[in-house]
């Protein structure tokens, strides 16, 4: 599991949107990551979604694991991004081998500096 999540979306005028998440994993069976980022990502619409978009995948390996928490922290650039206001975090959260994925989203406003 994901715990704490924090995401920080920052914006200069003639830069990149910085995308910043942190959190903590419960233990170390989990792994997490962003494996994708629209614009700019191999993520495509036929209609813009009206925001930029961050997909995290959380996969849970069945393994032997420490029962401490982990510490968990990435960030993305996205360019073209200048239209959007916010940042849907996109949670996937699947286990090892196994079929089906769980979804959340987190919406984060972007801050203009």
């Amino acid at each position: 599991m994901l715990f704490d999540l924090e995401a920080y979306a920052i914006k200069r005028a003639g830069f990149p949107l910085a995308v910043c998440a942190k959190a903590e994993l419960s233990n170390s069976c989990y792994e997490a990551r962003i494996a994708d980022k629209f614009p700019g990502g191999d993520v495509e619409y036929s209609a813009d979604p009206a925001v930029a978009q961050v997909i995290i995948e959380v996969v849970r390996y069945d393994r032997l694991c420490f029962q401490s928490v982990v510490p968990w922290a990435e960030a993305v650039m996205i360019w073209n991004a200048e239209r959007y206001d916010a940042v849907d975090l996109i949670l996937r959260f699947t286990r090892e081998n196994e079929e089906g994925v769980e979804e959340e989203t987190l919406r984060v406003p972007i801050e203009r500096i």
